[in-house]
């Protein structure tokens, strides 16, 4: 199937190539996958894995408000910033950062997991 138009313009942006997936054990993996979107039926994105990566910081999610599960952990992120649109976000995936502070995490009200 073709990719979401906020999927495309993120590998632009990133570099990043991303596939999809059926499976959310696939966007919550640390190890065994990642560069891994997983669409809703209506075709939005609620799971990104963009883990393994080196990023500084998380990239911007204005594309993805329907976004659920993020997973960017053991990429040398700092401090968290980007993510107060993400008003559905339910799982954080932030392990293996440089993160001395969690900050902003308090206006994400539907966020009941934070790894």
């Amino acid at each position: 199937m073709k990719k979401p138009k906020s999927i495309i313009k993120f590998e632009k942006l990133h570099g990043i190539k991303l596939k999809e997936t059926e499976y959310l054990i696939e966007v919550i993996s640390n190890r065994r996958y990642s560069d891994v979107y997983l669409l809703n039926e209506d075709r939005e994105v609620i799971g990104l894995n963009i883990a393994n990566h080196y990023l500084g910081s998380i990239p911007d999610m204005n594309d993805f408000p329907k976004l659920e599960v993020l997973n960017v952990s053991n990429n040398g992120i700092t401090e968290i910033k980007g993510l107060k649109k993400l008003k559905k976000l339910k799982r954080l995936y932030l392990s293996k950062n440089y993160i001395r502070e969690i900050k902003g995490v308090k206006k994400l009200k539907q966020l009941t997991s934070l790894y």
